[in-house]
């Protein structure tokens, strides 16, 4: 288990446990190999069956279903509603742009305030995800 910079106990490869940091024990306990991959693939799964279950009347590309997994895998389903209900509704440019506009996470500072920080992961990762949708190609 780990602490990661928004301040929440993770594990694996970034599997939320909870919100909060890590309690000393928990940063303690092993992880196996095959309980990462059994609760990243759960995740996966359920990230799938959201976006099936959001997206019903927009077609989508192989890679625009891929695209929007991820979204979903990494803010959860409600988190990703905003963008379920553009591509929905056939405005996938809006979508990829409000994708792409995604790059800030709630950090704990120093000082135990909580702001929103430009992350350069996130630029990289939602620049990703939203070409999809910002292509003319379907």
């Amino acid at each position: 288990m780990s602490c990661v910079a928004c301040g929440n106990c993770t594990w694996g490869i970034g599997i939320k446990a909870h919100d909060g940091p890590c309690t000393a024990a928990e940063l303690k306990q092993k992880v196996s190999a095959a309980q990462v991959e059994v609760a990243f693939s759960s995740k996966v799964a359920e990230a799938e069956r959201g976006v099936r279950r959001r997206v019903t009347k927009q077609a989508l590309s192989e890679i625009q279903f891929d695209a929007l997994v991820s979204l979903a895998y990494n803010l959860g389903i409600p988190g990703s509603s905003d963008i379920f209900d553009l591509v929905g509704s056939g405005n996938l440019k809006a979508a990829g742009r409000l994708i792409a506009s995604m790059t800030k996470a709630r950090v704990k500072g120093r000082d135990g305030k909580t702001k929103f920080v430009l992350l350069r992961g996130l630029i990289i990762r939602r620049a990703g995800e939203a070409a999809p949708f910002l292509s003319s190609e379907k």
